[in-house]
């Protein structure tokens, strides 16, 4: 079933993904003065797209848009099974909030640590998730050959810091 390949891929995919994730202490460029030069956003952005990559979704497309003195953006399409379906976009969010202080014992920004089934790190839930369940999303329709219309992907390196060149 739909949900079984779900629960499963999360399981076995995603939460590995996010755990590295969470590993990388990227921030957003509002609160890394540093984030141009030290390699973190991009380190942690490609744990995230190596995921969607190890999927193989079918014709499924991407590129890193890089400009100047701007954070990366991811782009992907994936052509439609059924181009009377129009075109979907997903959206998500690859940076990441100040580490903060008040963690649980056990637990902190860059440690991801699980507890009672849930995944607890910076970036997991907001929003390191999205693009990794995007692809998941995808590959899971294709497999079940449930058909689709054209699919666009985004994913941006600066939402945390309000989003100022996603339009650019």
């Amino acid at each position: 079933s739909i949900k079984q390949k779900i629960y499963s891929g999360v399981d076995s995919g995603i939460v590995p993904a996010l755990i590295e994730y969470i590993k990388i202490p990227s921030l957003s460029p509002a609160y890394d003065p540093e984030w141009n030069s030290n390699g973190l956003m991009q380190q942690a952005a490609s744990i995230l797209i190596n995921y969607l990559e190890s999927l193989n979704i079918k014709n499924f497309t991407h590129e890193i848009i890089q400009e100047e003195g701007q954070p990366d953006l991811f782009f992907g399409v994936v052509e439609a099974t059924d181009p009377s379906m129009g075109t979907v976009l997903m959206y998500g969010h690859m940076d990441k909030q100040p580490h903060m202080e008040g963690w649980m014992e056990g637990t902190g920004p860059t440690q991801p640590t699980i507890i009672d089934g849930k995944l607890y790190g910076r970036g997991g839930a907001d929003d390191g998730y999205a693009i990794p369940a995007c692809g998941l999303i995808i590959k899971t329709m294709q497999d079940l050959e449930i058909p689709h219309g054209r699919i666009v992907i985004v994913g941006e390196n600066e939402e945390e810091s309000g989003s100022s060149n996603l339009m650019n």
